[in-house]
C-alpha cells in the first residue's frame, strides 16, 4: 500500500477530480495507519502529511471529525520521531478546533507524553491539572497540612468497611487509554 501511495503522490498535483482526491486521501490515511502499526513512524508521518494537504481548506468545515483524528495521528507519529515542532503545530490545530473535551483528550495525552520526553515535568503536570479541571475534577495546587490530614481522614472514612473485592472491581472498570 505504501508503494502505491508513494507512486500516486508523485502525480498528486495532476489529480483534479474530487472523487479521485477523496480516494487518494483515504489511501494516504490507510497507509499512514498501517505504517504506524508497524512502527514505521517516519513513513506514517509522510502519509499523514500528504493526507492533511489533500484535506486543504475543507478541513474544518466539511470534515471536522476526520481532521481531528488525522491531526492527532500525525501529532502522535511526529512525537514518536522526535519532531516536536510539527507535533506542536498539529496539536495546536486540534485544540483550537476541537468542539468537545473528547476531541481534546488524545491531544492532551500526547502533549503530556511529549512534555515528559522533553523533561518538562511541570508542563506535563500543568496540562494534566487543566484536563482534570475541564472534566470537573479540579485539584488544589497548594494544600496545607490541615487540609491534607482532613482529606486523608475523609478518604479513610469513605473506604471504611470496603472489601478487597471492591478494589478489584474498581481496578477492572478503569477506563483504558490509548495513545
Amino acid at each position: 500500500l505504501s508503494v502505491i501511495v508513494y507512486h500516486l503522490s508523485l502525480g498528486a498535483d495532476l489529480i483534479s477530480d474530487p472523487q479521485e482526491k477523496t480516494v487518494f486521501f483515504e489511501l494516504c490515511v490507510r497507509a499512514g495507519r498501517k505504517a504506524m502499526k508497524a512502527s514505521e513512524f517516519a513513513e506514517a508521518s509522510a502519509h499523514f502529511e500528504r493526507a492533511i494537504l489533500l484535506l486543504g481548506d475543507e478541513k474544518w468545515s466539511d470534515k471536522h471529525d476526520t481532521s481531528i483524528v488525522l491531526l492527532q495521528d500525525a501529532a502522535e507519529v511526529s512525537y514518536c520521531i522526535g519532531d516536536f515542532n510539527r507535533m506542536d503545530r498539529h496539536l495546536d490545530l486540534v485544540l483550537q478546533n476541537a468542539k468537545t473535551i473528547e476531541d481534546r483528550l488524545r491531544a492532551y495525552t500526547i502533549q503530556i507524553y511529549a512534555s515528559g520526553a522533553r523533561h518538562r515535568v511541570r508542563e506535563a503536570l500543568d496540562t494534566a491539572m487543566d484536563i482534570l479541571r475541564q472534566l470537573g475534577e479540579p485539584l488544589p495546587t497548594k494544600i496545607g497540612k490541615i487540609t491534607f490530614v482532613a482529606e486523608m481522614i475523609k478518604t479513610k472514612w469513605n473506604l471504611l468497611g470496603k472489601s478487597q473485592r471492591f478494589f478489584t472491581v474498581l481496578r477492572c472498570r478503569r477506563p483504558q487509554t490509548t495513545l
